[in-house]
C-alpha cells in the first residue's frame, strides 16, 4: 500500500484497562499504525512515527521499519523489536525491560536514560548510539556493535558483552561491574572510572584503552591485551594501585 502523508492525533483508547497514550503520526501506512496499536504489526512501515509515552507493552514488531520513530517514554516491557530499522529512532527514558532488539539497526538512536533491565539485543547495532545513563542491567549483548557509542554513566552490570565491539565507546564512569566482557574489543575506549570489579575481561582488548581511576578488583583479566593503556590511579585485580 502506498505510503501517504499524514497527521493523527489519536485519542486515547482504553484497552484491557490500559491507555494508549496519544500518538501523533507524520508518515507512515495507518494499516500499520492499527495493527501495531492492536499488539502485532511485523514487517511494517513505521518510519517517523510519534508513541512519546504510549502504553504498548508486549507489541511485536519483528522486522518493521520504525527509522526516526519518537518512543520518549513510552512503555515497552517485553516488546519484541527484532531485525527493526530503527536508524536515528528515540528512545529517552522509555522503558524496555525485558524487551527483544536482536539484530536491530539503532545506529545514532537516542536512549538516554531509557530501562532495558534483562533485555535482549544479541548482534545488535548501536554504534553512535547515545546511551547515557542507560540501564543494561543482566541485558545480553553478546556480538553487539557499540563502536563510538556514548555510554556515560550507564548500568551494565552483570550484562552479557562477550564479544562486543566497543571500540571508542566511551563508557566514562559506566557501571560494569560483574559484567561479561570475555573477547570483547575496547580498544581505545574511555573506562576512566568505571567500576569493573569483577568483571571478566578474559580475552579482551584493550589495546589503547584509558583506564585511569578504574575499579578493577576482583576482575579477571587472562590473556587480555594491555597494549598502550592508560593506568592512572587505577585499582587492579588484586587490590593494588597502579599508575599513582
Amino acid at each position: 500500500m502506498t505510503q501517504v502523508r499524514l497527521i493523527i492525533g489519536m485519542a486515547l483508547l482504553a484497552v484491557g484497562g490500559a491507555a494508549i497514550a496519544q500518538a501523533q503520526v507524520r508518515q507512515a501506512n495507518p494499516e500499520h499504525i492499527q495493527k501495531l496499536k492492536q499488539g502485532e504489526c511485523l514487517k511494517c512501515d513505521l518510519a517517523q512515527t510519534d508513541w512519546q509515552g504510549a502504553n504498548l507493552p508486549g507489541i511485536k514488531a519483528t522486522g518493521s521499519v520504525l527509522q526516526q520513530a519518537n518512543f520518549t517514554g513510552a512503555n515497552l516491557q517485553g516488546a519484541d523489536l527484532s531485525k527493526c530499522n530503527l536508524i536515528l529512532s528515540n528512545f529517552t527514558q522509555a522503558n524496555l525491560t525485558g524487551a527483544i532488539l536482536n539484530e536491530s539497526f539503532l545506529v545514532t538512536a537516542r536512549l538516554i536514560k531509557a530501562e532495558l533491565p534483562g533485555a535482549t539485543l544479541i548482534k545488535t547495532d548501536l554504534r553512535d548510539a547515545d546511551l547515557t545513563g542507560v540501564n543494561f542491567h543482566k541485558a545480553n549483548l553478546s556480538g553487539a556493535l557499540l563502536i563510538k557509542a556514548q555510554l556515560y554513566q550507564a548500568n551494565l552490570s552483570e550484562s552479557n558483552l562477550q564479544f562486543t565491539a566497543m571500540s571508542l565507546t566511551n563508557l566514562n564512569e559506566a557501571n560494569l561491574s560483574g559484567a561479561n566482557l570475555q573477547g570483547a574489543n575496547l580498544r581505545g575506549a574511555n573506562l576512566t572510572g568505571a567500576n569493573l570489579t569483577r568483571a571478566n575481561l578474559g580475552g579482551a582488548n584493550l589495546t589503547g584503552a584509558n583506564l585511569s581511576g578504574a575499579n578493577l578488583y576482583g576482575a579477571q583479566m587472562q590473556g587480555a591485551l594491555l597494549t598502550s593503556v592508560t593506568w592512572r590511579g587505577t585499582l587492579m585485580p588484586d587490590g593494588s594501585v597502579r599508575g599513582r
